[in-house]
């Protein structure tokens, strides 16, 4: 189960369900967007020694339709480093095992990369 780990900015802990046993622990990393630096942990992540870290802040992402409104949003969150995680696992699956797929998707420092793909 792919799980984010909470916005409360608390190093060492994480929020439920990700302290549960057997879950993908999934924090913030910037993205360089916002006068952020890239690839350094989001200010608001809780983070762990257990978990993986994906692009969670300054997301794009689309909304409702209305003609007269914009159609998307700029998000931040662990929930949408989760569905980045979800999402790369899956593709990932589509060719390799499950422990394949472990070293693939995450570099020597726990970030989410689809290089190896």
């Amino acid at each position: 189960m792919v799980t984010s780990v909470g916005n409360d900015a608390k190093k060492g802990e994480i929020a439920f369900p990700a302290c549960l046993n057997n879950t993908i622990k999934v924090g913030s990393l910037d993205n360089g967007l916002g006068g952020t630096k890239e690839n350094q942990i989001s200010e608001f992540s809780n983070y762990n020694n257990e978990t993986v870290f994906a692009p969670g802040r300054y997301l794009k992402i689309a909304r409702g339709f209305r003609e007269d409104k914009d159609r998307t949003n700029i998000v931040y969150g662990t929930s949408f480093a989760s569905a980045v995680v979800t999402g790369g696992i899956v593709a990932c699956r589509e060719k390799y095992s499950s422990d394949e797929c472990t070293t693939k998707l995450f570099n020597e420092k726990r970030i989410l990369t689809f290089h190896s793909l």
